[in-house]
């Protein structure tokens, strides 16, 4: 929705909204947008994400999509971190975090939780999380199949 011209710009996105009000030619919409602007904001958002994403099957394509595209970046940190064999497990793991920094960030606090394995083996340690991750992506693919859009 952000690469559309009407969203691009603050400019763009008033002028959008206007000139979808005057093209509507509707009193009830004008008045709709002086009486309550936020709420008509709001609902024109609302409808252009209708349009934009109107069939059922669009949505879900779009959810597998893009929930494959952070699967992927997750599982190509792990395949870095293992081909680096640091000497400690937090090595690994902060190598892990440093390459996802931008898609995803762990609080310092859930990495200090599980560092009492800072002994563990580190081959070992990719397999769970990489079963982790893919149990993880099953439990949010059936997630997304039995949320509405509207949600």
């Amino acid at each position: 929705m952000l690469t559309r011209e009407e969203f691009s710009t603050r400019m763009s996105f008033q002028y959008s909204i206007l000139e979808d009000l005057v093209s509507k030619s509707n009193f009830r919409s004008f008045q709709f947008y002086i009486c309550s602007y936020e709420d008509y904001v709001k609902q024109w958002i609302y409808n252009r994400i209708m349009e934009r994403f109107s069939s059922e099957s669009t949505v879900c394509e779009f959810e597998d999509k893009h929930l494959q595209s952070c699967i992927n970046h997750i599982n190509d940190a792990i395949r870095k971190a293992t081909a680096k064999k640091t000497d400690s497990l937090r090595r690994f793991v902060e190598n892990i975090c440093k390459d996802l920094g931008d898609k995803l960030v762990i609080s310092q606090d859930a990495l200090d939780a599980f560092m009492v394995l800072n002994n563990a083996d580190q081959e070992q340690f990719a397999y769970w999380l990489n079963v982790c991750v893919m149990e993880m992506t099953e439990a949010l693919r059936n997630k997304f199949k039995n949320t509405r859009f509207e949600t």
